[in-house]
């Protein structure tokens, strides 16, 4: 039994899995690690009460840090979580190319400015400084361009993923439809208010990772997806 594909066994997909893992690692230092056994993430998804299933349905990525919910999770459905982890590494690979925290400010903003409501505890010097807590206003599910452009970035590397998985070329517009649910629902707070524009962004970044021969991470990521069990074992013998 697998997870609703045809092209090789759990066990391969593992291989293919690993494989991914340690082009993680060479080029991001990436780690893998998991919700069921990390207080830290206990105590994020008790802030992020909002995101229902946030412990053991979604995997969250911290810098070079991935949690997946569970270990036995991860090996029984490898093909699910191969996908995921291209995504998280697309993220990684895309942050590059920001100085210091400018990814982070990217992603989080506006709900980012919410802490500039501390200034107001200045009041003693001037009244003035009360106007600040106007930043707390951030703290509503206010359009994140910056995140929903980043996620389109994500997800047009889940859908191409997906195809490569089934053998076969992405065909320029299938996109899944609980993709949408992401931009416009509460699992990234209402990041877009508006779907065709991401659509249409996500449409163009998964043509690019479909025919761009030279991005290399994204073509190894393809490699390993269909390249079959032995070259995603070679990968790990270093070969």
């Amino acid at each position: 039994m697998g997870d609703g594909y045809t092209l090789g066994s759990v066990g391969e997909w593992n291989d293919r899995f690993d494989a991914l893992v340690r082009l993680g690692k060479e080029r991001f230092g990436l780690e893998v690690r998991y919700k069921e056994s990390s207080g830290f993430m206990r105590f994020l998804g008790w802030i992020l009460f909002f995101v229902e299933g946030f412990m053991d349905q979604y995997t969250t990525t911290i810098g070079r840090r991935v949690w997946f919910p569970t270990r036995d999770e991860v090996v029984r459905l490898p093909r699910k979580h191969f996908r995921i982890l291209a995504h998280e590494l697309i993220h990684m690979e895309r942050s590059r190319g920001f100085r210091g925290i400018g990814y982070t400010i990217r992603y989080l903003f506006p709900q980012i400015l919410a802490p500039l409501a501390l200034l107001s505890l200045l009041a003693f010097v001037s009244q003035w400084w009360l106007f600040c807590l106007l930043f707390l206003t951030a703290l509503l599910p206010w359009p994140a361009p910056g995140r929903a452009d980043e996620e389109a970035w994500g997800y047009a590397m889940t859908t191409v993923v997906e195809s490569w998985q089934y053998g076969r070329p992405w065909d320029g517009k299938t996109i899944p439809p609980w993709i949408q649910a992401q931009f416009d629902g509460w699992s990234y707070y209402r990041m877009a208010w508006e779907w065709e524009p991401v659509r249409g962004k996500i449409e163009r970044y998964a043509g690019k990772m479909e025919a761009d021969t030279t991005w290399t991470m994204v073509h190894t990521i393809r490699l390993i997806a269909q390249g079959g069990p032995e070259f995603a074992r070679q990968m790990l013998r270093g070969v």
